[in-house]
């Protein structure tokens, strides 16, 4: 790690702010070329500080394999209840700065996931069950312009989540369902799930016994996300996508404007310490 604690508090003002304020800013590692990824975690854990001092509450977590940046390591986000979508939902593109979508499988869990010794076996017994979303995604940074460092730090790029009407047993899961998606009622994409309950259960393994090295947990009622069944697209303004997930039902999902007001007119600056 190279950052002081200081500076990690100052960064996650920055991306804070930049959300709250609606605004771009450059990626991280233009200021601070040797970041490394216990900075860019320790940002994101004193940006979630910050909105659980506001009153945010965590719901889950999204397991992302950052592939929209060609870095291959798996890492994770916190999914918060005020990004969790019903199905259907009109999301409001004033408050989304660059969104990007991808349909995504959503694992509810019954019991909770902690310790470095947990195995996939623990996580299959701790699954629900599963259901269907659309991952939408969203950067602080221009053009989508960022590295792993400066995309963990920035939560993964999450910014919400539709989640689908139908919870799915996990006796019930097929991974060689089909998955059909639509845009504006044209699809652009026809594939099937792929992953397995084993692959997902893996992951949530990685992410446990990461949130072990800071005394975290996975909680009992937790949403893990996991996206990468389909490459993500662009969306533009007043667009509707729905994903039909053959046995587990569909989601449904549009962009609609409302004004919105910023939560301040700070400047975003970054100083280098």
């Amino acid at each position: 790690m190279t950052f002081t604690p200081g500076t990690v508090a100052e960064i996650a003002e920055v991306l804070d702010r930049a959300e709250l304020d609606g605004v771009q800013i450059s990626k991280l590692t233009t200021w601070f070329p040797r970041m490394d990824l216990d900075d860019a975690y320790a940002v994101q854990r004193a940006v979630r500080w910050r909105k659980q001092t506001r009153g945010y509450r965590v719901a889950g977590f999204r397991l992302a394999s950052l592939r929209e940046i060609a870095v291959g390591d798996l890492a994770y986000g916190v999914l918060y209840e005020s990004s969790l979508c019903p199905n259907g939902a009109g999301i409001n593109w004033l408050e989304l700065l660059q969104p990007r979508i991808e349909p995504a499988l959503t694992i509810i869990t019954n019991v909770p996931l902690r310790g470095a010794e947990c195995t996939v076996e623990d996580v299959l017994g701790a699954i629900d069950s599963v259901m269907p979303a659309f991952d939408v995604m969203d950067c602080r940074y221009r053009g989508w312009n960022a590295d792993s460092c400066s995309v963990i730090a920035d939560n993964c790029s999450i910014g919400r989540v539709v989640l689908g009407q139908m919870r799915c047993p996990i006796g019930r899961f097929d991974p060689r369902a089909e998955l059909l998606v639509t845009r504006n009622g044209k699809t652009f994409g026809r594939t099937t799930i792929g992953a397995t309950l084993r692959d997902l259960a893996s992951s949530i393994v990685a992410l446990t016994q990461f949130l072990d090295h800071f005394g975290d947990e996975v909680p009992a009622g937790s949403v893990v996300l996991r996206g990468g069944i389909t490459e993500p697209v662009s969306a533009v303004e007043h667009d509707r996508f729905t994903a039909v997930f053959h046995g587990l039902g569909p989601v449904e999902m549009r962009f609609v404007s409302f004004a919105r007001q910023p939560a301040s007119r700070a400047t975003v600056t970054v100083r280098e310490r």
